[in-house]
């Protein structure tokens, strides 16, 4: 159930905030009583996470609808403010990039609760009818987004104008439409064979050459660290953080938590360091629904990987979260 409704859940739930409607058909559903969470034992439990890292949540129940979540020491969640219309969040090289329709709101580390520097695209050929629901900012000023809705999933760069043209080489079937910059030539991006089977590719976007990476298979979701220099992933069964060179090499990744059969992954994060992975997850119904959402907190702590946190969620549905730091 996990894979067969991963992708279509992620476009519903983009479809539903766009349209305003209050429930999801094959998304995440209204979170339940706060429920203690089974997601990888860990041998120490603080109280709360470091004050270096800052995860910021684009979900519901901001004013009435869509907006931006802040989850502080403590595990404490603030409202920075609403995001009408939003259908995606990034990272970028001095804040975050909020996606609604085409349009892309640039605001700085420093000042989240208000809008910054809007950025309009400027598609090259005919703007696609549907929206962005995945974007990722390089340090040099250039996005590389991913639109998606029920019938197409395409990748495509924009340059620091704004202008926007496809991915070369890009995959033609991704399990989760996801972007991240490794750094100013490659993207990672979800690519899924012939045989259905989902895994990590890196996109070359200056000699379109696309490296797929087998070190981990099954990959649901991922989660890389600004500027790329580490990664978590989620399968069905667990989730796993490591080096992106060590990925690339064919090295697998550390086995960060396990799953449990009805838990599943919906947003992965990092911090830049990557000695901190934040896992958004909830409880899977048999009709795809996912409810009681916590946001879990694991750091990395000599050889192995700790919980540091395990917060109730205070929003039902969620479209993407990034790690500021």
């Amino acid at each position: 159930m996990k894979s067969a409704t991963r992708i279509a859940a992620a476009v519903s739930a983009v479809v539903l905030f766009t349209a305003g409607c209050a429930a999801g058909a094959t998304a995440r559903s209204s979170v339940s009583q706060p429920v203690s969470s089974g997601l990888g034992a860990s041998p120490t439990q603080p109280s709360s996470p470091p004050e270096a890292s800052r995860l910021i949540v684009l979900a519901d129940g901001v004013e009435g609808g869509t907006g931006l979540w802040s989850l502080g020491a403590g595990g404490q969640w603030a409202a920075l403010g609403a995001t009408p219309n939003a259908t995606a969040l990034g990272r970028t090289s001095d804040g975050i990039a909020v996606a609604s329709g085409h349009d892309v709101d640039m605001r700085p580390a420093s000042d989240l609760t208000h809008a910054g520097r809007h950025a309009t695209l400027k598609w090259s050929a005919a703007a696609p009818a549907a929206p962005v629901v995945s974007l990722s900012g390089s340090p040099a000023g250039k996005i590389a987004l991913a639109t998606a809705d029920e019938r197409s999933i395409n990748y495509w760069l924009a340059a620091a104008d704004g202008t926007v043209t496809a991915m070369a080489s890009a995959p033609t079937q991704s399990f989760t439409p996801l972007v991240a910059w490794l750094d100013e030539s490659r993207v990672l991006v979800p690519s899924t064979d012939n045989q259905q089977v989902s895994r990590l590719a890196a996109v070359n976007v200056a000699t379109h050459d696309v490296s797929t990476i087998n070190a981990v298979l099954g990959v649901t979701v991922f989660g890389a660290s600004y500027k790329g220099q580490s990664v978590a992933v989620a399968t069905e069964k667990g989730v796993y953080a490591g080096p992106v060179a060590a990925l690339l090499g064919g090295t697998p990744p550390q086995q960060v938590a396990t799953l449990a059969d009805t838990q599943v992954v919906w947003a992965l994060s990092t911090d830049t360091a990557g000695t901190q992975v934040y896992v958004l997850a909830g409880t899977e119904a048999a009709d795809g629904t996912v409810s009681a959402l916590h946001e879990l907190v694991y750091a990395k702590q000599g050889s192995i990987w700790a919980k540091l946190l395990d917060s109730p969620a205070p929003f039902t549905k969620a479209i993407a979260q990034v790690c500021t730091r």
